[in-house]
């Protein structure tokens, strides 16, 4: 009977939490929201709920029917149908129990536990079935513990607020921090995950009836940089320009040394009356290469400095002192350097 009691005081406890934190397990298309209550009303809602609890502890299931009932004029929180379904399950009115869990599931079809609650459901009218036919003692040895007694609630909290909950292997979270959620007991593995910031992953061991309420603090993680860094893409390409402009003048400027060379001998055997040597074989050539390798050297070189001088102009601007400001004839670099 203790260990009853202590499950009905961690079921209200965790109905509790709820309605305070105003985080369902699920979205429900129509929610309720205690923002939209007035101060007297929250202050009859807590009051309510409270004696609620105190009734489920000394099993006087009646008067928290009836104070539940009233809670949900006032606040019509799905999760509400669900403890008055209890409390008559509880008491042993079956019908009353199989009306407001079906009410449930209606006012939340896609609730963690909805499953769970529609076999309750039919468990329930199977024993209903059972003593209409007169074999009501072997339909309640057989039928399953309550639903309630069933479940374990899980309340899951997260610093900062807002990440989104998974459990196991689902595809879809079940909710955003914080959140209650009604879990099957056994061992559950949780993972949060928040932008920005590094999940966690946690197995836990959660017994039927019991509620168990963490919190998880979340360490950030610094985004990624997406910016690129144009002023170093053009200054890496205005300098390899350069070096490779020149390479191709040093190589122009190589050919047209051995040319002079050449050429410096015929003109002094010419003055001094000697035979005029032939020209090399490979004079043509290197006429050739002075004259390209000068000219794409001297291409390279000019673009090189233009990229060199975009780059430092683009580093420069990215200041907000700096800026390149358009005039007569060209731009002025205007900033405070």
């Amino acid at each position: 009977m203790a260990e009853e009691s202590m499950s009905r005081r961690s079921r209200m406890v965790a109905l509790l939490l709820s309605v305070a934190l105003a985080a369902p397990s699920v979205a429900w298309a129509a929610e309720p929201s205690l923002a939209e209550l007035s101060a007297d009303e929250r202050a009859e809602l807590g009051r309510l709920f409270t004696a609620a609890q105190g009734a489920f502890e000394s099993e006087e299931y009646a008067q928290a029917i009836a104070k539940l009932e009233r809670a949900y004029e006032i606040f019509p929180e799905p999760n509400i149908l669900y403890r008055i379904g209890d409390a008559y399950e509880q008491q042993g009115d079956l019908e009353e129990a199989v009306a407001y869990y079906q009410r449930y599931v209606e006012a939340a079809p896609d609730a963690s536990d909805a499953e769970l609650v529609r076999r309750r459901i039919g468990d329930l009218e199977q024993i209903l079935a059972s003593r209409r036919s007169g074999d009501d003692a072997s339909a309640e040895e057989s039928a399953p513990e309550s639903a309630a007694s069933k479940l374990a609630v899980l309340i899951v909290d997260s610093n900062p607020a807002g990440a989104r909950v998974r459990i196991g292997d689902e595809a879809e979270p079940r909710g955003v921090t914080p959140v209650r959620l009604r879990i099957e007991p056994g061992d559950v593995q949780i993972r949060l995950e928040a932008d920005h910031h590094r999940p966690i992953e946690r197995v836990l061991r959660v017994e039927a009836g019991e509620t168990l309420s963490m919190v998880y603090p979340l360490q950030p993680v610094a985004p990624a940089d997406d910016s690129i860094a144009w002023p170093w893409i053009v200054g890496g390409v205005g300098a390899t320009a350069l070096a490779t402009g020149g390479g191709f003048l040093i190589a122009s400027q190589s050919a047209q040394s051995q040319l002079d060379t050449y050429d410096a001998r015929r003109l002094a055997a010419y003055r001094n009356d000697e035979p005029v040597p032939e020209r090399p074989s490979d004079y043509d050539e290197l006429t050739r290469e002075s004259y390209y390798y000068g000219r794409t050297g001297w291409i390279l070189t000019s673009v090189g400095i233009v990229g060199v001088g975009a780059g430092l102009t683009l580093w420069l601007m990215e200041d907000d002192e700096v800026a390149l400001v358009p005039g007569v004839g060209g731009a002025t670099l205007m900033g405070r350097f």
